[in-house]
């Protein structure tokens, strides 16, 4: 067990757990790992490349990218999950005064996705109207947080069907099983370059 007396005082786990993790027939990651570095390390993935990628792109000079289904359907999906997060952070602070344990971690992360998506709508935004079709920054962005969440839906399924599993708390189930296919959906919705008329399209190029 690997920096249980203070992460503990963070969490409500270990941040680390061998007897969870590997000798166990069902491994899995420790809450603690579930929420806080499968969240943390996608959000600081873009936040460090956020300068860099507007940095590369200041000087573009293409027209505007029109509203397509394809730009509108990234921006829903991205203020979908700022709503979404933001009624976790509502619940969660409604949990704490009524007496029940939430952990500083779970605020961490629930303001930290809230802030990360927030970014990212706004640079689909900007995105088209700088007229980029696609950005690799956010496709990258999207699949790290898509990996990470696979095993935490895998341990949220794993707790529902198997014995011996902590219960769980019904309304932040039914949020991550909101949450987690809108990610995936960011994720394709990022992979496609966005159709332009043809006229456009040879102004850009």
């Amino acid at each position: 067990m690997v920096g249980s007396s203070s992460s503990e005082k963070f969490c409500y786990s270990p941040f680390w757990d061998l007897q969870v993790t590997w000798y166990t027939n069902q491994p899995d990651f420790t809450p603690c790992f579930h929420n806080s570095i499968l969240i943390w390390m996608p959000c600081i993935f873009l936040w460090l490349l956020i300068p860099v990628e507007v940095t590369r792109t200041k000087n573009l000079t293409g027209p505007p990218l029109p509203w397509t289904l394809l730009t509108i359907s990234r921006l829903l999906l991205s203020l979908g999950l700022v709503v979404l997060t933001s009624t976790e952070l509502i619940l969660k602070i409604k949990l704490q005064k009524e007496g029940e344990a939430v952990y500083g971690v779970e605020f961490c992360s629930a303001y930290t996705k809230i802030i990360t998506f927030v970014l990212v709508s706004l640079l689909i935004f900007r995105d088209k109207r700088l007229g980029r079709k696609s950005s690799g920054v956010l496709l990258l962005y999207w699949f790290f947080l898509a990996l990470g969440g696979v095993f935490t839906y895998r341990s949220f399924i794993l707790q529902t069907f198997a014995k011996g599993y902590a219960p769980l708390r019904e309304k932040e189930y039914i949020i991550f099983m909101v949450y987690y296919p809108l990610v995936v959906m960011s994720m394709v919705l990022a992979a496609f370059n966005d159709k332009v008329p043809h006229q456009l399209n040879k102004m850009l190029e």
